[in-house]
């Protein structure tokens, strides 16, 4: 028997992704990555603001820098050779940032969700359970917040990266709610997809065809990180597919999320359902 989605208003849904670079800082002595506290009260000002005629879902990355804040760590563990470390400091990290969320977020209900790619694409009743519980926060008015499950992911079932986990989530949901204008908003610590990275003159403000752009992206994320450019296009063709508006805009400028919905930041990746023709 398939699970009822729960039925929510007909607001805009607003997928937000916010990478480890827009949510830590490092210790001016020790080096140790800690939470950005003021970071958190300049995103969460704007989803609150969204809040009034939104619903928001949040995906956050930031537990294992989190993790290694709290426990006096300066130099991030191997991923090749100590995953065991890396998944107790997301363990460990993941109590810190949601308490970092719920803060930021003050009356507003937050839900803590921690996923891995099985529970969004397997087809049975279990884990559709996972896209449920998010759409009965939403009939609440809750904000969802969500990051992968990197205390128990192995590399079968991890999504990866955030960028690829929001873009499945907002993809899912405008297949649960096929009426309703989905957006999806990638944060992180550039303005959007430029032609030359540090020129601000070449920033690309409108895409529509992946192929025409892809060889603009460049990187493999921060140090504390695991996105860039590369896992951002990735999201986009998801969310294009997927009928979902998607941008690339900064997280670390005061309205990064605001502004980019605007039109006034960031680069929007206009989805194929809105277009003409398929580009891909």
């Amino acid at each position: 028997m398939p699970i009822e989605v729960p039925t929510s208003s007909d607001r805009n849904l607003v997928v937000i992704k916010v990478g480890t670079s827009s949510l830590t800082t490092t210790e001016a002595n020790s080096g140790i990555p800690c939470l950005d506290i003021a970071a958190f009260q300049r995103i969460g000002s704007q989803v609150i603001e969204l809040h009034k005629d939104n619903d928001v879902v949040i995906v956050t990355s930031g537990a294992i820098a989190a993790g290694m804040g709290k426990t006096r760590m300066s130099e991030r563990p191997s991923s090749e050779t100590q995953m065991a470390e890396l998944q107790r400091l997301a363990s460990v990290g993941n109590i810190n940032l949601l308490n970092a969320w719920q803060s930021a977020l003050g009356l507003i209900v937050v839900g803590g969700l921690l996923l891995t790619r099985l529970d969004l694409e397997r087809r049975d009743n279990e884990s559709s359970s996972a896209i449920n519980t998010i759409c009965t926060h939403l009939s609440h008015r809750d904000v969802p917040v969500i990051n992968e499950n990197d205390a128990i992911a192995t590399e079968e079932i991890k999504f990866g990266d955030n960028d690829t986990l929001s873009a499945i989530v907002a993809a899912q949901l405008k297949h649960a709610y096929p009426e309703r204008d989905v957006k999806l908003v990638l944060l992180s610590d550039v303005d959007g997809l430029y032609e030359r990275p540090g020129d601000s003159s070449s920033r690309i403000k409108t895409v529509t065809n992946l192929e025409e752009v892809a060889h603009f992206a460049r990187g493999a994320g921060t140090e504390n990180g695991t996105g860039g450019m590369v896992t951002k296009i990735a999201a986009a063709k998801i969310a294009m597919q997927a009928g979902v508006h998607m941008w690339i805009a900064n997280g670390q400028k005061e309205a990064g999320i605001t502004g980019a919905l605007a039109g006034s930041i960031g680069t929007h990746f206009i989805p194929f359902a809105a277009q003409d023709t398929r580009v891909l």
